[in-house]
């Protein structure tokens, strides 16, 4: 599902569903205090399917997650104030059920070229 919109018209509601094929959307999203908003700092992910890497191979890197344009509130409990999380949307195709049935992953947070990696185990995400 790429997208919902919706338009009132009175008491009646109107949902338009944009759906694509065969096809599933995971969104990662996750909020680090300790990450500035400053563009020199980087939340990043990488993980075992190619499109959590920068160009299809673990060997190829991880991928930048971008802060998210709005605050979020589920974030208020834990830090007293409504926050921006750093998030990465990936599309999959469903046939990746067939070979993979859980995505194995982790974050790490840059600035200029010093990583910080998060510690083992990585996290396991099972579909």
């Amino acid at each position: 599902m790429s997208g919902i919109m919706s338009s009132h018209h009175g008491s009646i509601k109107y949902v338009q569903l944009k759906d694509e094929w065969e096809k599933f959307t995971i969104r990662f999203s996750v909020f680090s205090s300790s990450v500035s908003e400053d563009f020199a700092n980087k939340l990043r992910i990488i993980g075992n399917i190619p499109e959590l890497t920068k160009a299809g191979s673990v060997e190829s890197g991880p991928i930048s997650l971008k802060k998210a344009k709005k605050k979020f509130r589920w974030l208020y409990d834990k830090y007293g104030q409504e926050q921006s999380p750093w998030e990465l949307t990936v599309k999959l195709n469903i046939s990746r059920l067939e070979h993979c049935q859980e995505i194995i992953y982790s974050f790490s947070k840059a600035h200029d070229n010093d990583f910080v990696y998060e510690r083992e185990p990585s996290r396991i995400l099972e579909i």
